[in-house]
């Protein structure tokens, strides 16, 4: 009797923070500004977690990349020419 007390109160709670309805407002709690604010931080810890994991270090991408098109089309083209397509050209 217990765990379905549980359950119902899970329900209830999840109903509360997702789906509009009168007792909250017609406005779900995760769409209100504390309920983004606490989604967008629970993101970021786990982006910044995962990318202390795999990498050691908190890397963000672009910060250190440089991109030189001819090296770019370089590589694009030895690419498509191992599949047997014709050579791009820059413009």
């Amino acid at each position: 009797m217990k765990k379905r007390k549980q359950t119902v109160l899970a329900k209830k709670q999840l109903k509360r923070l997702f789906v509009p309805h009168k007792a909250n407002h017609f406005r779900p709690h995760v769409v209100r500004i504390r309920g983004l604010t606490i989604v967008f931080a629970a993101l970021l810890v786990v982006q910044l977690g995962y990318g202390l994991i795999t990498t050691g270090h908190v890397a963000i991408l672009g910060r250190v990349t440089t991109v030189d098109t001819t090296q770019l089309i370089a590589e694009t083209n030895n690419a498509r020419a191992q599949s047997g397509l014709p050579a791009l050209a820059s413009n």
